[in-house]
């Protein structure tokens, strides 16, 4: 939810506190940070690396790669909508040109 006034929200990271502002719900920005928090973690776990820097790295590389393959996969959604689409109408304007005319007596 958008509360049309900026705030600071602070926020824990990889086990530094942050200050966030932002328009958007506490709640909201929260989640954000507690998603790329459980994410380093995840990529600290499976790299055993201890340079966060290379973590945050790594992270943002990982969350890229989820945005973009989300991204495609609605795109791919949309053109088969706009496809289907494309096809009812046209059989909606066969069945129109066919359909005998019915004039008034």
């Amino acid at each position: 939810m958008n509360t049309g006034r900026n705030e600071s929200i602070p926020v824990e990271i990889f086990g530094r506190t942050y200050l966030i502002r932002a328009k958007d719900d506490k709640q909201y920005v929260e989640n954000l940070a507690r998603m790329v928090h459980e994410k380093m973690l995840e990529v600290e776990r499976s790299t055993k690396t201890v340079d966060s820097v290379r973590v945050a790295v790594l992270t943002a590389l990982n969350l890229a790669d989820d945005l973009t393959r989300v991204k495609n996969e609605y795109e791919k959604r949309v053109r088969h909508l706009d496809t289907e689409r494309a096809k009812l109408l046209e059989m909606v304007e066969k069945a129109l040109a066919e359909e005998p005319r019915i004039t008034p007596a």
